[in-house]
């Protein structure tokens, strides 16, 4: 492969142990099948064997891929959502995923290291995740062989080991066990103990702040006045009640500076991620006539 332009990968890698090594497909056309879905514009699901060396970042944008350049989304995120949604709900979907690396600072690398792999990058990664109602199934193309993985439960997760991590990870597993946590999964990774070995496949990781990981942590929420309260658990899920016994449940998500509550595709409640410890309700349905616009939310320490 020509290493003095970016490669382009149809798969999963490892890096820092977040991905599963993979390598190139080399085709020369770009072809698909329409996907229409209730929200979004029409576009096309590009087929893995479709993919071309020269396929670039933008055309991966253009096809509507969810795309995350150094593990940040930088696009395709409503269809994304609209895959969990469906998926979730147990409505058969499909979508694909590109993940696109630079090397990053010299000073993080070794000499030796950094002048072994500084012409791979950027590197560009793509593979397919599809749902039929019953089953996730991952596939990428390694060595032009394509590998196809199944599993039965897709998981949410955020979390970091490290008391003194930069960032904190926000990422989605396909797994067998749907009751795996954080640790489990990345204790995984880290440990040589075969007994410590969990069976899942990674679907992407994004980065996301400490002051973002730590306003939305889990636990329980209180507005300043008292007459409601939100409860954020390990596994993304929320409960959101009023004095008058109301409690909307359902999946959250961060989307930029925003904590997002997903009740139906109709219904979503939205807060502002105010630093520590601090959610801000900005809108959502019927919650607007229960709880102000600006109201405070405060983590209650156990």
């Amino acid at each position: 492969m020509n290493k003095k332009r970016m490669r382009v990968l149809v798969g999963i890698f490892c890096m820092q142990t977040l991905f599963i090594a993979g390598c190139g497909k080399n085709t020369n056309q770009l072809e698909g099948k329409e996907i229409t879905r209730s929200k979004t514009n029409s576009y096309n699901i590009v087929e893995l064997s479709n993919i071309a060396d020269d396929f670039s970042l933008q055309d991966a944008k253009d096809a509507g891929m969810l795309v995350l350049e150094n593990m940040t989304i930088t696009s395709g995120l409503n269809q994304w959502n609209e895959f969990y949604e469906n998926a979730t709900s147990g409505r058969s979907d499909e979508v694909m995923i590109a993940k696109y690396y630079e090397i990053g600072n010299e000073s993080q690398y070794s000499p030796e290291l950094y002048e072994e792999i500084k012409d791979d990058y950027p590197i560009l990664y793509v593979f397919s995740l599809k749902y039929d109602g019953s089953v996730y199934t991952l596939s990428y193309y390694e060595d032009s062989k394509l590998y196809t993985y199944d599993y039965p439960y897709m998981i949410e997760r955020v979390g970091h080991l490290s008391p003194t991590a930069a960032v904190a990870e926000h990422f989605f597993a396909l797994v067998n066990d749907k009751e795996l946590s954080y640790h489990d999964i990345k204790w995984s990774m880290l440990s040589s103990n075969l007994a410590d070995k969990v069976d899942y496949r990674d679907v992407f990781a994004e980065s996301i702040s400490l002051e973002n990981y730590n306003s939305r942590k889990p636990g329980t929420y209180r507005s300043e006045d008292g007459g409601a309260t939100l409860i954020l658990d390990e596994n993304c899920q929320f409960s959101f009640s009023w004095l008058n016994n109301d409690s909307p449940s359902g999946r959250y998500s961060t989307e930029g500076d925003k904590l997002v509550l997903r009740v139906t595709d109709e219904e979503e409640y939205h807060f502002k991620l105010s630093g520590y410890g601090t959610l801000e309700f900005v809108s959502g349905d019927s919650g607007e006539d229960k709880v102000g616009i600006g109201t405070k939310f405060k983590y209650e320490i156990e």
